[in-house]
C-alpha cells in the first residue's frame, strides 16, 4: 500500500455514498418502484430501518475497499480518484451484477437505476478518498 488509510475519510465517504443513494432513489422512486413491481402500499408495509442499517454497513465496507484501491493505485487528485471509482464501479459492481439481471429477466430500467447509483457513488467517493489522505 502507498500509505495509511484515513478512517475519517472512509466514514465520511460512506455517509456521502449513503446520501447520494437517498437523493438518487428519491428522484427515481416511481420508475424504481414500477421496475421492482411493487405498489407504494406494499413498500410501506412492514417498513423497517434494517435495510438502511445494512446498506450503510455495506457502504462503509465499500468505502474502505475503495480507500485501499485508491492507495494501491497512487491516486492523489480528484480526477485520478474519480477514475479509480468509475473503474471499480464498472469493472466490479456493474459487471458483477449484470448477470443477475440477465438471468432473472429483471427490467433494464432497474439495472440502469441501481447501477447508475453505484457508478456515481463510487466515482464520488473515489475522488474524495484520493484527495483526503
Amino acid at each position: 500500500m502507498h500509505g495509511p488509510i484515513n478512517y475519517l475519510a472512509v466514514l465520511v465517504s460512506a455517509v456521502v455514498y449513503f446520501a447520494i443513494g437517498g437523493i438518487w432513489y428519491t428522484a427515481l422512486a416511481e420508475p424504481w418502484r414500477r421496475a421492482v413491481g411493487k405498489t407504494e402500499e406494499e413498500l410501506k408495509q412492514g417498513a423497517s430501518p434494517m435495510p438502511y442499517v445494512w446498506s450503510f454497513i455495506c457502504y462503509l465496507a465499500t468505502a474502505l475497499a475503495m480507500a485501499i484501491l485508491v492507495n494501491l493505485t497512487g491516486a492523489h487528485t480528484a480526477a485520478e480518484g474519480l477514475h479509480v471509482g468509475l473503474l471499480g464501479a464498472f469493472g466490479l459492481a456493474i459487471c458483477a451484477t449484470a448477470g443477475d439481471y440477465f438471468f432473472q429477466g429483471r427490467p433494464r430500467t432497474l439495472f440502469f437505476i441501481n447501477n447508475g447509483f453505484h457508478l456515481i457513488g463510487l466515482g464520488v467517493i473515489g475522488a474524495i478518498l484520493a484527495v483526503w489522505k
